[in-house]
């Protein structure tokens, strides 16, 4: 019987309920389970790309079967916590696996928190072993030696390239050689011990399942991008279903998509992001395609691995994006070079300006993207589409439906907006938690199946992210300004940070690149001012006027209160944004810039 909350929803919503009780019915197991069950058939096809190194599905489950040996015979059961630190490379997959075989949970956190958070996570994990890249490992290993671990297994990021061959041709596309100082750690330190030396304790056996592992397992800990608290980012709990689910509603028979088994995908999203875990590595194998590892996560290095790559379907932050399309653009060094390889490409995580979607659909359409998959020379790019919060599992992050018309261009004037799963949920609240209606700025909040369970150890955040409407309804909150079209597409705006403003700043940043020779604004609200950082496109010269116009706009529209506490700050496109250790913009360091280097116009 359907609740009366339940008969409010919209019919695809009905629908999509079916579709996950019937899911539940017969895939009510692990995330192993799913995807060896979805391959089976394609044992032989590749699974995974590294540096010119291919990895059938065959190997991958038997190293991931192999892995789970070992760590059972060092105590891993049903619910114990692997804290893991490691890059994006095959040993991250085959752990997450393995993990997942034995209803483990796998706590993924970076090598740039700080030690006592760090030694604070290690012993909030009740395994006896952790998992850690060797380069990893040396950094935080102060953090490590006074916890309960009893193993530290290590490897380095050349251990999946298979001979000196493919170290060298990788070398020769422009990559640093990947020394490895595992033997070196593990002669030094008593507890360490080599990953491939680890496994050997697990070959020719296979694990004993003699568990269940439901959807509703725990079976991830991963960090917020830490936006509200860069040095200890939140630990976000998911269930295996977060994985499962999210994959199920990728099947072409619900998203009436391509089959997207061909395609080569990757990620540039750090490790302990939940985006990186289900948005490509899970998501890729749930579709059974070709799954693309870069371990240097380095905006200036982000180009670079595009074009050694030449991923299909790709997913990087805004800022990654903007700076490997400047350098494309003005380094003549890639003048001759096309990119017909990209085919869908999306940026998480935060919402691009219009001026800054024109500016990359622009440079991506004469570098040719998407040629080798479409007969007209235009980008199949839509950046707004992907994105989502961490918190819901990437529940917005939905492949663009337009791509398969081949008519589709950008238009110079248009949005489009993210459309959300059909069993998502999505609502716009204003300050009293009333629903708002289409296109009305408020708070975006979520409901879905995959939302997190919980913030690890933290219950006062847990219950400010769980919110009620005006008529008693919970939500997730996203913490982020945003509207909803008639069509229910779902379009993002800032971070809902700070206090003290009288508008959100987003607002003025509208206004500001109302100009369309400025590429990017961000504006922040600090000691009584709002500072609108600018940053003008490639080949265009900064231009007062250009700012007196924007601020002359901001009067008109919020009122003479407002623009003269505006500010301006203008970035150079080589000096351009600080990013955080997720690849944002870091709104802090503009904020704590505070009006050194900021003028009045």
């Amino acid at each position: 019987m359907l609740s009366q909350a339940d008969r409010t929803y919209s019919r695809k919503t009905i629908k999509a309920k079916k579709v996950i009780e019937e899911f539940e019915q017969t895939h009510n197991h692990s995330w192993y389970e799913e995807i060896f069950d979805r391959n089976k058939d394609f044992l032989d096809d590749p699974a995974l790309f590294y540096r010119g190194n291919t990895i059938s599905y065959r190997a991958m489950f038997d190293m991931m079967q192999t892995l789970a040996s070992a760590m059972q015979q060092y105590g891993v059961v049903k619910g114990s916590e692997i804290p893991v630190c490691m890059s994006n490379t095959p040993e991250l997959v085959y752990v997450m696996g393995a993990a997942s075989m034995l209803g483990a949970i796998i706590n993924v956190f970076s090598v740039t928190f700080p030690l006592d958070y760090i030694k604070e996570i290690v012993n909030g994990c009740d395994s006896r072993v952790g998992f850690f890249e060797d380069n990893c490992f040396s950094q935080i290993y102060a953090a490590l030696e006074d916890t309960k671990l009893e193993q530290y297994i290590l490897y380095s990021l050349g251990d999946s390239l298979t001979s000196n061959t493919d170290r060298e041709s990788v070398i020769g596309q422009g990559f640093k050689d990947f020394k490895s100082s595992v033997d070196s750690l593990t002669s030094r330190f008593s507890k360490a011990k080599g990953y491939y030396d680890f496994l050997r304790k697990g070959e020719g056996q296979k694990p004993i399942l003699d568990h269940k592992v439901t959807l509703e397992d725990d079976f991830t800990v991963t960090y917020t991008s830490g936006s509200t608290n860069e040095k200890r980012p939140k630990a976000i709990v998911q269930r295996v279903r977060s994985f499962c689910d999210i994959g199920r509603f990728h099947d072409p028979d619900l998203t009436y998509g391509l089959k997207m088994k061909k395609y080569r995908w990757m990620s540039i999203i750090p490790p302990h992001s939940n985006t990186n875990l289900i948005s490509c590595i899970s998501d890729c194998f749930m579709q059974g395609s070709l799954l693309t590892l870069e371990p240097i996560y380095d905006a200036s290095f982000f180009l670079e691995s595009l074009l050694h790559n030449r991923p299909n379907i790709i997913i990087a932050t805004r800022s990654f994006w903007l700076t490997a399309m400047k350098k494309y653009q003005t380094d003549s060094k890639y003048k001759e070079i096309k990119m017909p390889f990209l085919f869908m490409v999306f940026a998480a995580g935060e919402e691009l300006s219009l001026n800054e979607e024109k500016f990359l659909n622009g440079v991506l359409r004469k570098a040719s993207a998407g040629r080798d998959f479409l007969h007209l020379p235009i980008s199949p790019v839509c950046f707004c589409v992907g994105g989502g919060d961490c918190e819901h599992g990437s529940i917005l992050h939905r492949l663009f439906r337009a791509i398969t018309n081949f008519s589709f261009s950008p238009s110079s004037e248009q949005r489009y907006g993210m459309t959300p799963f059909d069993f998502v949920e999505v609502a716009v609240l204003d300050e009293n938690g009333n629903r708002l209606g289409p296109n009305r700025t408020g708070r975006l909040v979520a409901d879905s199946p995959c939302t997190m369970r919980c913030y690890k150890n933290d219950p006062i955040a847990t219950e400010a992210f769980f919110v009620k409407d005006s008529s008693g309804r919970t939500w997730g909150d996203m913490s982020v300004y945003g509207y909803m079209d008639k069509k229910g597409k779902v379009y993002m705006r800032n971070r809902i940070m700070g206090s003290g403003q009288k508008i959100p700043v987003f607002k003025i940043a509208d206004e500001v690149l109302k100009t369309k020779s400025i590429l990017s604004c961000e504006v922040v609200y600090t000691n009584g001012k709002y500072i609108a950082h600018v940053e003008y496109l490639p080949g265009t010269n900064s231009d007062k006027n250009d700012l007196s116009a924007a601020k002359n706009r901001c009067e008109k529209a919020f009122g003479k209160d407002v623009s003269d506490k505006l500010l301006f700050r203008i970035h150079s496109n080589s000096e351009s944004f600080k990013l955080t250790g997720s690849g944002k913009r870091d709104v802090k360091a503009l904020i704590a810039e505070g009006v050194e280097q900021a003028f009045s116009v």
